[in-house]
């Protein structure tokens, strides 16, 4: 049962109260839920038969770092399921076989050998992504929480100075200052019931914090393969669109020769015609396609009608 994972098993618990922590696991989950749907849906599997979820095939990549691609004896249809080792690992650090098991615990659960079952893995360090995602996610929401605390300190002095009866009074007036961080010190030796601010709010930080926290997010779509220009594009020369794109690149391979690899074995064991391609490559081939027919075909059919009249003019001289 250890070895089940699903996304909310890395999910923040929200608590029932303390209304800053529950905006913080709110925070922390909504940037953990778009990395994990980015990375799950940035490989396209080709040929993968239909008895296998492909988002459900991405996702166990993803939590659980590696699966077994196998052929059931019993029901005779294929299968990709998270593996753990049950068996000594060879010179090279591979297992002589596995033991996979399904989504209900090892109620289902095949030893394999190494002929009968390929092991996938997510990416060359053979460790789940999904860590990484988290530490994005942390940074992203701390990055956040700071430009809210930020900009609620602009609408207010953070302290005052007052007596009992205008701390009171001071207390009433800010009743409406929501996610305000106030301190109010009382002072006995002041005749009124006025408050005088210590110090006015904080400097304005959010808009440098606004372009740390992009920076963050293109940070990790260059991590998980997705290419993301962070800057105007204007403000980018050809070179440096160029190594931008090469880093992209670069971090996808990581993830896309593994499947490649496993691919390559199983097309050999199984007979199929399994690949992977980034759904990049779909997108621009589609792009491409549609380009291509519109370049073709002629713009309008007023067009098309002008230069039939043009060949038969010709004929008529």
């Amino acid at each position: 049962m250890a070895y089940i994972k699903d996304f909310s098993d890395f999910c923040k618990a929200v608590p029932t109260r303390n209304p800053g922590k529950i905006k913080a696991a709110m925070v922390f989950n909504h940037y953990l839920s778009r990395l994990v749907m980015l990375a799950k849906s940035e490989l396209n599997w080709v040929n993968l038969p239909l008895e296998i979820p492909e988002i459900i095939l991405e996702e166990n990549l993803l939590f659980n770092q590696r699966c077994v691609f196998f052929k059931d004896d019993v029901t005779e249809t294929y299968n990709a399921l998270p593996a753990v080792c049950n068996s000594r690992i060879n010179r090279y650090r591979q297992p002589a076989g596995v033991m996979a098991y399904g989504a209900d615990g090892f109620n289902y659960s095949v030893n394999l050998t190494k002929r009968e079952g390929v092991l996938i893995y997510d990416n060359y360090n053979a460790q789940p992504l999904i860590n990484d995602l988290i530490l994005f996610a942390q940074r992203m929401t701390d990055t956040l929480l700071t430009i809210d605390v930020n900009l609620a300190q602009q609408r207010v002095p953070i302290v005052w100075r007052t007596t009992k009866q205008g701390k009171r009074n001071v207390e009433k007036a800010l009743e409406g200052q929501s996610d305000a961080a106030v301190a109010i010190v009382t002072d006995n030796t002041l005749s009124e019931d006025g408050a005088q601010p210590l110090y006015q709010p904080v400097p304005y930080i959010a808009g440098n914090l606004q372009t740390e926290l992009e920076k963050i997010w293109a940070e990790a779509l260059t991590f998980i393969g997705i290419v993301n220009v962070d800057e105007k594009a204007e403000r980018l020369n050809s070179f440096e669109v160029g190594s931008q794109i090469e880093e992209v690149v670069s971090q996808l391979n990581t993830r896309l020769k593994p499947r490649r690899e496993a691919c390559q074995q199983i097309n050999d064991i199984f007979g199929l015609d399994l690949d992977v391609i980034p759904a990049s490559w779909v997108l621009a081939r589609d792009r491409s396609n549609t380009l291509g027919r519109t370049a073709e075909e002629p713009e309008t059919e007023a067009e098309e009608k002008d230069q039939t009249g043009e060949v038969v003019n010709n004929d008529n001289t």
